[in-house]
């Protein structure tokens, strides 16, 4: 939001403000980017659906996996579309005939950040 680093300088753990229904964090895997601590109070405001159920994390480190995409096919010169919000890894061989709209991202080492509160 505020284009600060997300990463605190002083653990070198990633900020990381998730959905807190119980998928992503469990898993480790998100499309949502990192957040730096100063913004989370206003990303929770800003958006609706962590209004409901926030929670923060920090991560060691995170690595691409893949995308959410729109799929195409090609037909008589022109791009047709096929399928919406496909989630496919990076290696995936329709990659090729995909416009990414989200990348999606391995949170490493995640860990529940406790101390965070809303009023910091």
């Amino acid at each position: 939001m505020c284009t600060r680093p997300a990463r605190d300088p002083e653990s070198g753990r990633w900020w990381w403000l998730l959905s807190d229904d119980g998928r992503s964090a469990a898993q480790g895997y998100t499309n949502a980017p990192p957040t730096c601590q100063g913004c989370i109070p206003e990303a929770i405001t800003q958006c609706p659906h962590l209004r409901k159920a926030a929670a923060v994390y920090t991560a060691s480190s995170y690595q691409p996996y893949g995308v959410l995409a729109n799929l195409y096919a090609p037909f008589d010169g022109l791009a047709i579309p096929v399928m919406e919000k496909v989630e496919l890894t990076l290696s995936d061989p329709l990659c090729g005939q995909a416009l990414a709209t989200q990348l999606l991202v391995h949170l490493r080492d995640l860990q529940p950040e406790h101390s965070w509160g809303h009023g910091q």
